[in-house]
Order: C-alpha cells, then structure tokens, then sequence
C-alpha cells in the first residue's frame, strides 16, 4: 500500500526514504492498532512491530482509543518524531516486513521493485513511473491482499474499510 500511496503523490522519484515510510506505517497502523483493535497475528506479541510500539506510545501517554494519529503529531511531536525514528532503527518495523515485500505465497518473486538501504528504498529502473502510473490499482490489489490475510486472525467487521482508512460505515 505504501508504495501505491509514493506514486500517487505524483512526485515519485527513485527512493523512498525510511522517514516516509514509517509516517505511511504509523498512519495505517494507528487506527487498525488503537480504535479497531484488528488483530494481524494469532500471537498478540507476533504481531507488528509498528503495533506493538502504538500500544506502548498509548499506553504510556494515556491515550484514548479513538484519539487520531494526526491530534498525537500535533501534540506529542517529539514523541511522534522519536517513534518514526524507532521505526527505521534496526530491529524496528522494517527489517522484517521489507524483505517479504518480495516474495508472494512464500515464492521469491523474480522482479523485484527495489533494493533496500538502511535510509529507505532505491526503486528499479520504472518503478517509480509505474507506481504514478497504476497507484489506484495497486491500492486495491494493496488493501485486498491485506484484508485477505487479515482475516486469518480477526473477525472484525467492515475489515476493508478499516484497512483502507475509511471511516466504516454505521447502519
């Protein structure tokens, strides 16, 4: 998803920085960690490194549930700047999520999109074009996947608009 979101921007160049994608992180995963309380593994202590650092930012600030990723930047911005920097430290959210990015139903996937760096991601040759090119698409394939493999751990309802970031509906 994260990649989609880089070329729609429209200014997609050849590498994305860490910084940019742990505030992607921190936006999916705030919502679906604090308010929605989706699970993404059997093993709560398995899941996501990002949700785990959610819980403990929370937890030790107070926050309420319902309290938006963006009133949290705002107000805690050091915290905020310190937690994106956790992200991209070794052993935060990205030295095992990145690496798997490449491969589909446990297969190596034999064109790979980028090459990953300690500050961020350098994009193959059209990559980037291609994510400006095809970023709607790649979103829904993004969040249908996600979806998919979300519901081997919860059964929460209206899952793809939690997972997409839209406010779910209420009937």
């Amino acid at each position: 998803m994260f990649l989609a979101d880089y070329g729609e921007q429209g200014t997609a160049n050849d590498f994305v920085t860490c910084l940019w994608l742990a505030q992607r992180f921190v936006e999916y995963y705030w919502p679906l960690t604090l308010t929605y309380r989706v699970r993404q593994a059997t093993d709560p202590t398995r899941d996501p490194v990002i949700m785990r650092f959610i819980r403990r930012e929370a937890a030790e600030l107070r926050l309420s549930p319902n309290r938006p990723v963006g009133k949290y930047r705002r107000t805690y911005q050091n915290r905020y700047e310190t937690l994106l920097k956790s992200c991209c430290d070794v052993d935060g959210c990205f030295d095992e999520v990145i690496p798997r990015f490449h491969n589909v139903h446990r297969g190596h996937v034999r064109a790979p999109l980028y090459d990953a760096g300690e500050n961020g991601l350098s994009l193959k040759a059209g990559v980037a074009e291609f994510l400006r090119d095809y970023s709607r698409t790649l979103q829904l394939l993004a969040i249908g996947g996600w979806v998919r493999f979300t519901e081997q751990f919860t059964t929460a309802p209206r899952l793809y608009e939690k997972i997409a970031g839209l406010p779910p509906e209420r009937k």
